[in-house]
């Protein structure tokens, strides 16, 4: 295996995981991987301003990891209903 490849796939288990720092996210965010930026933008842990950033990419590979992490968000923190205020 090649170091790049070592270096990439090292790269991806932390922009992959939730529990990386958002400071190590944000320079992930801007690899020149394709492959890294998809892990980014689908990351939870991922900052607003990152994922700003990211949904300008020009990969629509990225672009879908956005709405997978969108998804994911969704589905983690569902709506609360509201609590109806009338008088019993």
């Amino acid at each position: 295996m090649s170091l790049s490849f070592e270096k990439e796939r090292f790269e991806f288990r932390l922009a992959s995981d939730p529990e990386s720092s958002p400071e190590l996210l944000s320079e992930l965010a801007r690899s020149e991987s394709e492959l890294i930026r998809c892990a980014v933008a689908s990351n939870i842990s991922t900052k607003d301003e990152d994922i700003s950033m990211l949904s300008m990419d020009e990969s629509e590979s990225v672009k879908a990891s956005l709405e997978l992490r969108r998804l994911n968000l969704k589905m983690a923190y569902p709506a609360i209903p509201s609590v109806s205020k009338k008088n019993h």
